[in-house]
């Protein structure tokens, strides 16, 4: 992507998220998007096909940037130090939008960022996995299904954490999820570091 299709693709994925965290995604346009970040009708679907397309886009792109900076090197040794890491700044993320998550994340909501989620989690694990700095027993079935299993777990934690009242505790997210995961999950064991 060049540097004016960035400059476009940022402007919009600040539109969708200021008028995500206002009204359902389903309510709002294309047209309106574009409007609001300043270009054309036509440069938005350049980006995207709707705007719950270009909203999953946004959040994806942010969420991949996390995992390049904290999990990409992560070896054994680092694995606890690199998924704390990675979580805190998942959940500054997610506290940054929380009404966009809010509207979108859960069964009350429209359910548009659930899949994402759960998708960017199991493709973090995964590439432990490969990587060597996350092993468990059991071949590829067990190891497919533990991925979706933290993964899909951790969207729903985050669900029931973002209904919470702000300021929101980590500690209480923190603590939840070392008591929910399995025993081979390397998690930290102050959650004080993580946050």
């Amino acid at each position: 992507m060049d540097a004016r299709q960035r400059r476009s693709r940022d402007a919009l994925g600040r539109a969708v998220l200021r008028l995500a965290a206002e009204r359902p995604i389903s309510a709002i346009s294309a047209s309106e998007i574009a409007q609001l970040a300043e270009l054309n009708r036509s440069t938005f679907y350049q980006h995207a096909e709707s705007p719950a397309d270009l909203l999953r886009l946004i959040i994806t792109e942010q969420l991949d940037a996390v995992r390049t900076r904290y999990l990409e090197g992560a070896t054994r040794e680092t694995i606890g130090e690199a998924i704390g890491a990675s979580t805190s700044a998942v959940l500054d993320h997610v506290e940054r939008y929380d009404q966009v998550y809010i509207r979108t994340l859960g069964a009350e909501g429209e359910s548009a960022l659930h899949s994402t989620l759960s998708r960017h989690f199991r493709a973090s694990i995964e590439l432990l996995f490969d990587r060597g700095a996350l092993t468990m027993p059991g071949g590829e079935f067990v190891r497919s299904a533990a991925s979706r299993f933290i993964a899909d777990g951790s969207v729903g934690l985050m669900d029931v954490w973002l209904r919470t009242s702000a300021p929101r505790d980590r500690g209480v997210y923190l603590r939840a999820f070392m008591e929910l995961t399995p025993e081979w999950w390397p998690v930290q064991t102050e959650p004080a570091r993580l946050g």
